[in-house]
């Protein structure tokens, strides 16, 4: 029987003969359920080994153990076989027989990965790594033995150790986001993994995996006899794993060979192959059929990642050496609570009693940078199933969603979970029919849903500030705009028509905007009538207009120009249409969007810009907006009563804030505005207030002390004292409030963070001021200490007659290290008058160096300007600043050229002056 090992050549063929009819049976397999198909394959393999192993001669001492695919019984054609022989004694192994079971396997063409160990071998390699242990968690006995009760033994006094549990979980968690982030962090990829790719294989292997290590349960069915998981998760769970197995079985068929990337080629032939379906409706159009086997793709990939997140976060929510209720409920902002660090509802019924509050939840989660709870995202899908045409006309509703858009710092990433668990299309029950919608485009790298998600993030960031240094003015148009909610209906909305068959998507998109706009106008929100919905349905039916001009029409042609800005109409629709095609070209995939076609866009707004006017209602929606806001800002400070903010001190704060303030931040933050601005109106001195942003690795202070020229200059110059980098800075001058003062049983130390109240320096003006910043290190100052300082050095600065150079000079750090080598950056200084109606605005780009903005800011106000609004950002050592400027002296543009190139020579002596020793700060008083 023995031949050095190896099989004899009868056995050889003997067993060749049984493996290519099995290969055959197979192939043949016409089942729907993927665990049928891999079961055969696995009973195929373990007879393979079980028969190999006797012709062989391989003791019964050893023992057999399938691991992975293999262990778990999902074998695919070309699947891996991963075996590993185990013994208790090293001297049972007879080496020459051992491995001829490996060279037999190989010899019949399967792919093995292969392991000879003994049972402590085995256990002391699953204590040093987790991907042996995970291995080791799937293990199956091809047959019985003594080694395998061994091992078993082992592996379960590994897990009673509570911290290997942690590490363990903890270690497959960052994997997996290692691994979701090399597929877009995204199920509905065009062309997905069923495997790695996020809502794949490896996900459900994930969930198995730490549901082993926490409680011991074995798959799906035991997770829900156990009542880890509800009928409502495991079962779902249970019929994507099968799906999934079942597709992958069928690409490797096809393929021949492992393949686990679902290619549109493979979409078309497992479209064919989904269901009796296929046979039963021949006529059905092979597109209709792909798209049919995709939609079925996303809803179960979505399922695997909805719900093994939820075994995932309870697995580590748990604690095995714990006893009684431990952790703390606290209360969350907006009527919610806060468990273990989560967001959660204060009832079981708050989402079902109040659908208002459904919006709200995330509105709180992204204001206050919160995951919610698993439990919660259930309550959260069966809130949204109820609700009906009533519940999408509600004013309140529609209001928490528009607020929860409008966040001018949000990024916009709790709108993907917002979509995920089906909150968007209960609100705007059309855009279910792009959920999941493929496309089959190599232009396309996302389903329709998620591609008008980006979008959305993309108006989002750019609104926060985040591609300044792609765009400067796209930055800038988009935190002007006066109604940016319109823009981003438009992202959202502006391929919902390709829901429908046929006809042009960007005509069956109006007809949808309309209605939408139409639902909103019902609901009689103060910021949405008939021409909110005229623009949102103008902006989809013209989508794709300014893409196709530029990249297709010669941009200087003025007849061209001229139809195309008698289509915009107005400058505010062309560049909110600008916006949109920006945002729109990014997400549609990383190799879409280049800066050459960014220039071409520029080209034709600027020259079709010449051809219009502003609009002339600007001011009837600023006072829309101001009503509108005012409303908000008294619920908001009825909800936080010990701030004790009255309704006519919210009034007359409204009434005196510039529309730059008023389109620039939401109710939640502006509360604390107005409490600010009453106090320091009645007791003079300054106040400010600083928040932590951790998300963002950013500190927001907010300012409030008498205005006066150069105030920019001292800020930034007292921050760059303590070593605080300033990111952004909004700064507003308003008037004081008119309410006489009272200071009866008044405790500043109650309400912020840092005060330095006097009565004695009260003022008529005010500045408001908002600055991001940074340590040295790019990171947020979380150190009591040093705003300590800071609010020393201000007041110093702004009431003791202590000079910021003076400041900067005793904190220079002393360094024996050489300067880092950097890349030369030039300096450049541009002014526009065109995009501004009251101001000038100069934008410099330059090395970023520290207390640069002090010195520009110096420089502007020595040049006897007025600095409205600075934007600042800064990437690679190179920084990109923005001023809105005017003349101190009439309060107008600026218009000389010779005055033009004085500034832009202190500028650019400013970027000089901010390397070497400071020198004293002119008068600016």
């Amino acid at each position: 029987m023995l031949v050095g090992a190896r099989l004899s050549d009868a056995d050889f063929e003997r067993l060749s003969r049984r493996l290519a009819q099995e290969r055959a049976r197979l192939r043949g397999l016409d089942s729907l359920d993927g665990w049928a198909l891999s079961g055969a394959a696995t009973e195929v393999v373990d007879g393979v080994i079980l028969e190999v192993m006797e012709a062989i001669g391989v003791s019964r001492r050893v023992q057999p153990i399938a691991l992975g695919s293999y262990g778990r019984g999902d074998l695919c054609p070309w699947s891996d076989v991963d075996l590993m022989l185990l013994c208790q004694d090293p001297q049972d192994f007879e080496k020459e027989r051992v491995d001829g079971v490996f060279y037999a396997l190989w010899d019949q063409g399967f792919q093995v990965g292969h392991a000879v160990r003994t049972v402590d071998e085995a256990l002391a390699l699953a204590r040093e790594d987790h991907t042996v242990l995970s291995s080791l968690l799937e293990h199956r006995p091809v047959r019985p033995g003594a080694p395998l009760e061994a091992l078993q033994r082992g592996l379960a006094a590994l897990f009673r150790d509570g911290k290997r549990v942690e590490d363990f979980i903890d270690a497959k968690i960052g994997e997996t986001r290692e691994r979701h982030a090399r597929f877009d962090g995204t199920v509905f990829m065009l062309e997905p993994n069923v495997k790695e790719g996020p809502g794949g294989l490896r996900d459900l292997h994930l969930a198995r995996w730490v549901a082993r290590a926490r409680w011991k349960v074995d798959g799906f069915q035991d997770l829900l006899k156990r009542s880890f998981l509800s009928e409502r998760e495991a079962n779902p769970l249970i019929r994507a794993e099968s799906f999934l197995i079942w597709a992958r079985w069928h690409m490797h068929q096809l393929s021949g060979r492992r393949q686990d990337h679902l290619r549109f080629d493979l979409q078309e032939a497992l479209g064919e192959l989904l269901s009796p379906d296929g046979r039963a409706a021949p006529d059905l159009d092979p597109r209709r059929r792909t798209e049919r086997f995709m939609r079925a793709y996303y809803f179960h990939a979505g399922e695997v990642e909805q719900h093994t997140a939820s075994v995932v976060e309870r697995a580590r929510a748990s604690s095995t050496g714990t006893t009684g209720f431990e952790v703390a409920i606290r209360p969350a902002a907006g009527g919610f609570k806060l468990w273990k660090d989560s967001l959660t509802v204060s009832q079981r019924n708050q989402l079902l009693d109040d659908p208002s509050a459904v919006v709200r939840l995330f509105r709180v989660a992204q204001e206050e940078a919160l995951p919610i709870y698993s439990y919660t995202k259930n309550l959260v899908r069966e809130a949204c199933r109820r609700f009906d045409a009533q519940t999408r006309r509600r004013n309140d509703v529609l209001s928490e969603f528009f607020w929860l858009l409008e966040d001018p710092k949000s990024d916009g990433r709790v709108l993907r979970e917002f979509h995920e668990l089906g909150v968007l299309r209960a609100l705007i029950p059309e855009f279910r029919r792009v959920t999941s919608r493929w496309q089959h485009s190599l232009y396309h790298t996302y389903t329709v849903d998620v591609h008008s998600i980006i979008v959305l993030e993309n108006l989002k960031r750019l609104r926060r500030g985040d591609f300044v240094s792609e765009s400067v003015e796209l930055t800038r148009w988009m935190s002007e705009l006066l109604r940016p909610h319109v823009v981003y209906f438009a992202g959202l909305l502006h391929d919902v028509g390709k829901g429908w068959p046929k006809g042009d998507h960007s005509i069956r998109g109006e007809q949808v905007a309309r209605v939408v706009g139409r639902r909103f106008e019902e609901a009689e929100l103060i910021e949405w009538g008939p021409r909110e919905t005229e623009d949102l349905a103008w902006l989809v039916r013209e989508h794709l207009l300014m893409s196709d001009l530029s990249q297709r029409r010669d941009v200087s042609d003025p007849d061209l120009l001229e139809d195309f800005a008698g289509r915009c109409e107005t400058l505010e629709r062309l560049r909110m249409l600008h916006i949109l095609t920006f945002a729109d070209m990014r997400g549609t995939s990383p190799k879409v969007w280049t800066s050459w076609k960014g220039s071409l866009l520029a080209q034709l707004s600027t020259n079709a810009a010449g051809l219009l006017m502003s609009s002339a209602d600007a001011h009837e929606r600023l006072q829309r907006r101001r009503r509108r806001l005012q409303h908000e800002l008294v619920a908001e400070a009825s909800r936080r009563p010990e701030l004790g903010v009255r309704p006519d001190e919210v009034q007359e704060f409204v009434d005196v804030m510039p529309p730059r303030y008023i389109f620039g931040f939401t109710p939640r933050r502006m509360v604390r505005h107005v409490e600010m601005w009453r106090d320091v109106s009645r007791l003079g001195g300054f106040s400010f207030h600083v928040s932590a942003l951790r998300r963002e690795s950013l500190s927001r202070v907010t300012l409030v002390c008498p205005d006066r020229p150069g105030l920019l200059a001292l800020l930034a110059g007292a921050l760059a004292a303590n070593r605080l980098e300033v990111k952004t800075a909004q700064i507003f001058s308003i008037d004081a409030a008119l309410t006489p003062p009272d200071v009866t049983g008044y405790d500043p130390n109650e309400t912020y963070d840092l005060v330095a109240m006097d009565p004695e320096r009260a003022a008529e003006r005010l500045a408001l001021d908002v600055v991001h910043v940074t340590d040295e290190r790019g990171q947020l100052c979380d150190e009591p200490e040093r705003w300590r300082q800071f609010r020393a050095d201000f007041e110093a600065v702004l009431f003791g007659g202590k000079t910021v150079e003076s400041l900067l000079e005793a904190r220079r750090p002393v360094s024996t290290l050489q300067p880092r080598a950097v890349p030369d950056v030039p300096v450049e200084v541009a002014f526009s008058n065109d995009e501004s109606d009251e101001e000038t605005i100069i934008d410099v780009w330059g090395p970023d160096r520290h207390a640069l903005l002090f010195q520009l800011a110096r420089a502007l106000t020595d040049s006897d300007l007025v600095i409205g609004l600075a934007k600042i950002s800064s990437q690679g050592g190179r920084v990109a600043d923005g001023f809105y400027v005017r003349d101190a002296a009439t309060g107008g543009k600026l218009k000389d050229p010779k005055r033009m190139e004085a500034i832009r020579e202190a500028l650019v002596e400013a970027f000089h002056r901010s390397s070497e020793r400071p020198r004293p700060l002119s008068e600016m008083v």
